[in-house]
């Protein structure tokens, strides 16, 4: 029995979504807790849309554009990506170009989910109160979807393990979202995301941290992110390198 136009379009919605994820599941392969940090995103994402009344064409866009939001990251030098200490200014300044990157490498789409893969992946560490990066947009110049993400991925980031720290307890999580109301995040974003409170639990429960990535198991071995001399010390970049990870 033929498939109708429906089943079809769900199921190219379906097998788009797939491709998406994995492509950005190899994007961040290089960092620990990936796997796990993408679904939690994507659900996440999805679950504070839904309860901001967002329409269900939104969501599911939204759900599958997410994973995208740090793929700039694959044009980040390993040694700064990867260092397992706390970053320095000018190290920093480097990281924050993901932003950039990101845009960069899903521009020019004319699908839908990349447009929005593009918008969330360029807009996702600005701030409510304009402090943010790397355009500095304050309140409502910041797209919605850059919103979500934003908040989302705060609270995934203080409640999992990262190289230089540990994780925070959820009810911690929760503390730090609830104080960047009006700051970091819009009021009404924070009230709605702390009312889903159980459900961003079950989803952090459901997709729990899965430890290191394949690949930072073999860096591991090779000693490289362990050697604290090579993480140090300010690299020289060639004119190439700085080419490449510099903003337009």
């Amino acid at each position: 029995m033929a498939a109708t136009p429906a089943e079809s379009d769900n199921t190219t919605q379906q097998t788009l979504c797939e491709v998406i994820y994995r492509l950005a599941r190899a994007a961040e392969y290089r960092e620990e807790d990936t796997y796990s940090h993408l679904h939690r995103m994507s659900h996440g994402v999805a679950e504070l849309a839904r309860a901001m009344g967002m329409e269900p064409d939104f969501v599911e866009r939204l759900s599958c554009a997410a994973p995208f939001h740090d793929i700039g990251k694959v044009g980040i030098p390993d040694r700064i990506l990867l260092k397992p200490t706390k970053l320095v200014d000018w190290e920093w300044e480097v990281m924050k170009q993901h932003t950039t990157l990101g845009k960069r490498i899903l521009e020019g789409s004319d699908l839908p989910v990349l447009r929005m893969g593009e918008t969330i992946a360029y807009t996702h560490h600005e701030r409510w109160d304009g402090m943010g990066y790397p355009r500095g947009l304050q309140g409502s110049e910041i797209p919605v979807e850059g919103q979500i993400v934003s908040l989302v991925d705060v609270f995934d980031n203080l409640s999992s393990r990262r190289p230089y720290r540990d994780a925070c307890s959820l009810d911690e999580a929760f503390e730090a979202i609830r104080e960047g109301s009006g700051s970091q995040f819009s009021t009404e974003m924070v009230e709605v995301f702390l009312g889903i409170r159980d459900r961003i639990i079950q989803i952090k429960e459901q997709f729990e941290e899965c430890g290191e990535s394949i690949f930072l198991q073999m860096v591991g071995r090779l000693h490289i992110v362990s050697h604290p001399t090579i993480l140090e010390s300010e690299p020289e970049f060639d004119d190439q390198e700085t080419k490449r990870i510099s903003p337009a």
